[in-house]
């Protein structure tokens, strides 16, 4: 049997990639270290579990570098980047960086033990269309993100939209690139033409984007939008947190954007009267998922006709239970009219 370990390469000058272990489908996160004048940056730090805790031991552990990481910067909330803050945080005694509309989300999804919270996600599904004990398997992941997480670091520092980090000399910009969590930050370096892309641009996968019952009120528009800034950028390479290093930023941004018009599509040729978020789902994904990922479907699914609606392209009849309505009469026409033409 192959051993589970970390690899670590350098990808760029001063930059290197760290790939660790996930116990997942999708079974590996890159991690990202910029190296400065007298230490390291860490971007990302792995799910928090005992293989990956023993691989950071073992990688501090191997004299890779003279010198010390200094700060951990976190693109986004999820488990698989921000699980080993804490440790990490904790062993090192170093910062940790991460926008606070991120932070904001961590906390609220750490603290979903209270019946306040339960009552929320009970409103939360109930507006999908869900009942009896599907309902109930739903309300019940809202405690998945603090069994996946295990603890949280005990303080943070906020990481500012579109500010700028000198790392050794080198421009980081931290944009903003919301959609698949509140408050995303990618890191541009202009000079070497790279992006540090986090889970915004992936290669082989595009990342889910949820409706949750905070954050974001259209994360499918703010997506998309945050896509077509990235077009502005002269990039050479994405170095994404999930997948190979790539060429082409603009074309798998075109891809990604496809890839949505086309479910927006479906979603628009099917609905003929009203549609519970429940019953729109089969549209696009499989009815046989597990729950975990009947989750994720139905919050995208939801995304997609909440952008729909905010395009006046379905009429929400009711708020309550996210019931649909088509009342567009010429479907043939509708791509033209919700999203920008990309210049390719």
């Amino acid at each position: 049997m192959t051993e589970i370990t970390y690899s670590i390469i350098e990808v760029a000058t001063g930059l290197y990639q760290l790939k660790m272990p996930l116990p997942f489908r999708l079974n590996h996160i890159n991690l990202y270290l910029i190296e400065d004048t007298d230490g390291w940056v860490l971007v990302d730090t792995g799910l928090n579990t005992e293989k990956t805790r023993e691989l950071w031991v073992l990688f501090l552990n191997s004299g890779f570098f003279e010198k010390p990481i200094k700060k951990i910067l976190m693109t986004h909330l999820h488990p698989d980047h921000i699980g080993m803050s804490a440790w990490l945080s904790r062993t090192l005694n170093v910062p940790v960086f991460i926008s606070k509309g991120e932070w904001e989300m961590a906390q609220f999804l750490w603290k979903n033990e209270s019946d306040t919270a339960k009552s929320l996600y009970e409103d939360y599904w109930q507006s999908f269309g869900l009942q009896g004990t599907s309902l109930d398997e739903m309300v019940s992941h809202r405690m998945h993100y603090k069994k996946l997480v295990g603890e949280l670091p005990d303080s943070v520092s906020y990481l500012h939209a579109n500010s700028i980090w000198t790392i050794k000399g080198r421009e980081w910009h931290m944009l903003p690139a919301p959609g698949h969590s509140p408050e995303h930050i990618c890191l541009w370096n202009p000079s070497q033409r790279i992006l540090i892309s986090g889970d915004h641009v992936l290669p082989t996968i595009t990342p889910n984007i949820s409706y949750h019952p905070i954050g974001l009120e259209n994360p499918l528009e703010s997506y998309i939008n945050s896509l077509e800034s990235f077009l502005k950028l002269d990039c050479e390479y994405y170095f994404p947190a999930h997948g190979p290093i790539s060429p082409d930023l603009h074309q798998r941004i075109a891809e990604i954007i496809q890839h949505h018009r086309d479910k927006l599509a479906i979603l628009m040729n099917s609905i003929q009267e009203n549609i519970t978020v429940v019953e729109a789902m089969p549209l696009l994904f499989s009815k046989d998922l597990p729950s975990h990922q009947l989750m994720f479907a139905y919050a995208e699914t939801a995304a997609h006709l909440l952008y729909l609606a905010g395009r006046k392209l379905l009429h929400i009849e009711d708020k309550k239970i996210l019931s649909f309505a088509n009342y567009l009469k010429q479907k043939e026409n509708f791509i033209e009219n919700f999203v920008v033409p990309i210049n390719q």
